[in-house]
């Protein structure tokens, strides 16, 4: 598949079928040739945060926050990322043993 239509559909599909992994290369296709597409960026990052890929997440939504500050998603996603790669807060159950 070449017409970026066609790549924004598959990997649209393929992302609503769950198959974050099938979804991929189409969005690095459809990346190479739109760098800076939010819309691209933040299914990349979707679908790395889907595949508990959280640092290249977390990369994906750095980038959105560069091109927009106020990208409340973006931004959302970012620090969950981090927060979720960072592993889970201990409870205070588990703190006190």
């Amino acid at each position: 598949i070449e017409d970026m239509d066609d790549l924004h559909r598959a990997s649209l599909t393929l992302m609503e079928l769950g198959d974050f992994a099938g979804a991929q290369p189409f969005l690095r296709k459809m990346a190479q040739r739109a760098p800076y597409d939010t819309g691209i960026l933040h299914r990349q990052g979707l679908c790395a945060y889907a595949l508990e890929e959280y640092d290249r997440a977390a990369h994906y939504y750095d980038l959105l926050t560069k091109i927009d500050r106020t990208d409340t998603i973006a931004r959302y996603y970012r620090r969950l990322c981090k927060r979720t790669a960072a592993g889970p807060a201990p409870t205070l159950s588990s703190a006190h043993g």
